[in-house]
């Protein structure tokens, strides 16, 4: 008999708690229990950058108290992070009707106002378009912390994040784990790959990656910029190369040879194409000249 009134009593506060969670009344205990749960998740979210997931959570808690004061602050709170200032307002207005704290209430209505989300997301687009990536960083990590919801927001997020040589490291690993997460989207893979061919430590792993994807347009243009890197870091050793010999045994060649990389590494192709024809023309077989006009070519 104990045993049956044990399982009852369990059944009871299970339907109890998930009925809270759907806004249903039910016992007082259990309602603080899940509440406690949710205002934990709903924090936790707001701390790592994603306020419009915390405010849904905090409204989760609403549905079962509407005059929780921790869900109406997080929420007066996360609106005016976001730009919605009439919306906070208005939470602003239930919170002080439930009692909420003064303190509380005037550090919310002080927080600077700011743009809405989008307009503050075109801006840091614009930002990064025009090379200013650290100030779209500020934009993004003010409204999504370091950790980025998946999709277009974390591409952009990430993609911006790698022009940061100090922050790459961050980009590469946030990438990786969302190819991992999700491999159907092959974006996070090409995103990925064209990301570490921007470093020549991680150049040949970014070129294999991109090599997987040949009917994609923005893979291949990526590979083929990589690619470009690659020859210009060979035709910059060389080019030291030959200027590092002694001139005693520099054959008569290498002068021109080196003038000609010189010109090649400038990017002053018609130059160096000139130079290396005519280097060509006294030795046909050249290995070094020949390669440079692969140089041009490419």
């Amino acid at each position: 008999m104990e045993k049956v009134n044990r399982n009852v009593c369990q059944r009871l506060l299970l339907v109890a708690t998930c009925a809270l969670a759907f806004g249903f009344s039910s016992s007082a205990p259990a309602q603080s229990t899940a509440e406690r749960a949710l205002l934990t998740k709903a924090q936790s979210l707001a701390n790592s950058g994603h306020l419009e997931m915390a405010v849904q959570t905090w409204q989760q808690v609403l549905l079962a108290d509407p005059n929780s004061r921790d869900a109406l602050l997080g929420i007066a709170k996360a609106d005016m992070q976001l730009g919605k200032t009439d919306e906070a307002r208005r939470y602003l207005d239930r919170l002080r009707a439930a009692g909420g704290n003064a303190a509380d209430i005037a550090k919310i209505q002080a927080m600077p106002e700011v743009a809405p989300r989008d307009q503050r997301l075109n801006q840091a687009v614009s930002f990064a378009q025009n090379g200013r990536y650290a100030d779209a960083m500020r934009i993004y990590r003010d409204l999504y912390g370091g950790n980025p919801p998946a999709g277009d927001i974390a591409l952009a997020y990430y993609d911006t994040e790698a022009a940061i040589p100090q922050d790459r490291p961050h980009a590469e690993a946030g990438l990786r784990k969302l190819a991992q997460q999700f491999p159907a989207n092959y974006r996070y893979s090409i995103t990925l790959g064209r990301v570490l061919t921007y470093d020549p430590k991680t150049r040949g792993e970014g070129i294999a990656i991109l090599k997987r994807y040949e009917n994609d347009p923005s893979a291949q243009t990526a590979l083929k910029q990589a690619e470009g890197w690659n020859a210009s870091a060979i035709a910059t050793s060389n080019a030291q190369a030959a200027e590092a010999k002694p001139a005693a045994a520099t054959p008569v060649g290498n002068p021109l040879e080196a003038s000609a990389y010189r010109a090649l590494n400038s990017g002053r192709l018609d130059e160096a194409k000139e130079k290396f024809e005519t280097l060509l023309e006294k030795q046909p077989n050249n290995p070094r000249a020949l390669s440079g006009m692969g140089y041009v070519y490419m």
